[in-house]
């Protein structure tokens, strides 16, 4: 079984708490969370994590992995 990554708790605690009524997050959240003010950075980083399906969203867990450091 994967060891969970250091301080993944912490974050999706943080983005749970940022965003309480919703699982999915919008290009915009994202953005808001890393702190950008431009899209395409953040497409070109994260975009094939985007779920088409799901309105073109990224889970809150998948971001809080990204965000944390290897252990």
């Amino acid at each position: 079984m994967a060891r969970e990554k250091l301080d993944y708790r912490c974050t999706i605690e943080q983005l749970n708490r940022l965003f309480p009524d919703h699982e999915m997050l919008t290009l915009q959240e994202v953005m808001q969370v890393l702190n950008y003010s431009d899209p395409r950075p953040v497409k070109k980083m994260l975009g094939s994590y985007f779920s088409i399906n799901c309105g073109n969203k990224l889970n809150k867990s998948t971001l809080a992995r990204l965000m944390c450091p290897e252990n």
